[in-house]
């Protein structure tokens, strides 16, 4: 493919081993996403030709350094929803999408990730192995150095990130399956109701579906930012929000409930409580979050930001 990149567009020219999927383009150029950047296919020469708008856009690899955590935690959870959404239609594929970094993009206005689409075979053979490496890479990517997020909400992302590391490179077939995994619980950790907008009451007791709890003391600063209805934390790594390194905590030690817009905390019967501002919570019971509460795990101490 011969790529040509121009001021407010880019030029992907098919070559002759690179077939055009036309079903594939026109349900692509059908989705009703504000992340899809818009592509118009033109024949030239006998070639295919994608020409991609990239008006007002910023490539995402000059700013992600820049982002707050909560900005690249929007991103994840825009790719969540153009994976799924891709695989949900007719005629396309999530290979389709272009992963690697270099061809993301930031829309100026809004700071959110825009994506390319190009519904193409490849006769020598691209696969999902390929795909799965662009992806990892990007992931991997943008989380460096996010010590915030990579010990809080995406412990779980970071880890299955680490054990590909882990794996000797002669090692195909695992390695495979390890970089499709990071696919998997990267739309585990956003599901669906965790992508809708904040919405919030005048008594100030609902929460957005991405709220969180921060921690700041002696073992370090991270946050949880909660995704989903039930948010576990404890110690045991398939938790969504892990504290293994603390002995003191349970390995399930505490659920956060997010019921109709309003968070909770429950103790899941742990040995050393959960407390919400001083007070020991009774196994069992929901209680309801509020702006600075402050919630312990153990003997760690999170504030609640909405």
């Amino acid at each position: 493919m011969n790529i040509l990149y121009l001021q407010d567009h880019i030029d992907f020219t098919l070559n002759e081993k690179e077939t055009l999927s036309s079903l594939g383009l026109k349900s692509a150029q059908n989705l009703e996403s504000e992340y899809i950047l818009k592509t118009l296919h033109i024949k030239h020469n006998c070639k295919d030709r994608l020409i991609v708008d990239i008006t007002d856009k910023e490539p995402l690899t000059s700013v992600y350094k820049g982002l707050s955590d909560s900005k690249i935690i929007d991103i994840l959870k825009a790719f969540a929803e153009v994976f799924e959404l891709v695989s949900s239609k007719a005629f396309l594929e999530r290979e389709f999408i272009l992963m690697d970094i270099d061809y993301l993009y930031i829309d100026r206005n809004d700071s959110s990730p825009r994506f390319i689409i190009l519904p193409y075979t490849n006769a020598d053979g691209a696969s999902i192995k390929d795909w799965s490496s662009q992806v990892v890479g990007t992931v991997a990517t943008l989380l460096y150095g996010r010590e915030n997020l990579i010990k809080g909400s995406l412990a779980k992302l970071s880890n299955a990130i680490d054990d590909i590391r882990n794996l000797p490179d002669d090692n195909v077939l695992e390695l495979i399956n390890a970089k499709k995994k990071v696919v998997d619980v990267l739309i585990e950790i956003f599901p669906k109701e965790s992508r809708t907008s904040s919405v919030r009451t005048g008594d100030n007791t609902s929460v957005s579906n991405n709220f969180a709890l921060r921690y700041r003391g002696s073992l370090g600063e991270f946050a949880f930012y909660i995704m989903k209805a039930d948010f576990y934390i404890g110690k045991n790594q398939d938790m969504d929000g892990v504290l293994s390194f603390n002995p003191a905590v349970s390995r399930k030690h505490a659920v956060i409930h997010t019921i109709e817009g309003k968070g909770y905390i429950e103790d899941l019967g742990s040995s050393n409580g959960t407390f919400l501002n001083g007070s020991r919570c009774e196994s069992g019971t929901k209680y309801i979050l509020h702006e600075r509460d402050i919630v312990k795990i153990a003997d760690m101490e999170f504030t609640v930001e909405m």
